[in-house]
């Protein structure tokens, strides 16, 4: 089996008044639409990540204001991480849309720590951190799929690609 990575390229638009789980669906069946357009025949996945607090709901961080305000935000703080994600079976007309949410605990940051974690240039991921690098040392607890904070959530996409028939 052959695997290709082609990125959508779409837009993402963070502004749509939806919950965060609908926002996360919205995009993921768009960018596997615009990308299976391209692959006939072809399974393909699409996904996106939000983190999700109060009202606010953010992917990656535009510049390091952005990032450290996110950070400072999720000081002391439970958040959810909300990855959705889309496969289509371009062959079979067949599409899964699911959303996974992760709850994850930051303990309280000072400033300092704040910006020696933006020091290490590990901003980059949604809510501003990536936990399968240095940003584990933010965390005070996890609730629910580790896989889901770093990516994708593996377990929900191999067992929705079983069901589709595909050898995983």
């Amino acid at each position: 089996m052959q695997f290709v990575i082609d990125p959508a390229n779409i837009p993402e638009d963070m502004a749509m008044k939806l919950p965060a789980k609908d926002l996360v669906q919205k995009l993921a069946l768009e960018k596997a639409q615009a990308v299976a357009l391209r692959h006939p025949g072809a399974i393909v996945i699409g996904a996106d990540t939000v983190v999700s607090i109060g009202k606010h709901r953010w992917s990656k961080p535009e510049n390091i204001r952005e990032a450290r305000m996110m950070l400072s935000t999720l000081s002391g703080r439970s958040h959810d991480i909300w990855t959705g994600f889309c496969i289509i079976d371009t062959s079979k007309g067949k599409r899964v849309l699911r959303a996974i949410k992760t709850r994850v605990t930051f303990r309280d940051l000072s400033k300092k720590e704040i910006d020696a974690y933006i020091a290490t240039g590990e901003y980059d991921g949604a809510g501003s951190y990536q936990l399968q690098r240095g940003g584990n040392v933010l965390t005070a607890k996890i609730d629910g799929d580790y896989n889901n904070i770093i990516g994708l959530p593996l377990t929900a996409v191999l067992s929705e690609l079983k069901k589709l028939g595909v050898r995983t």
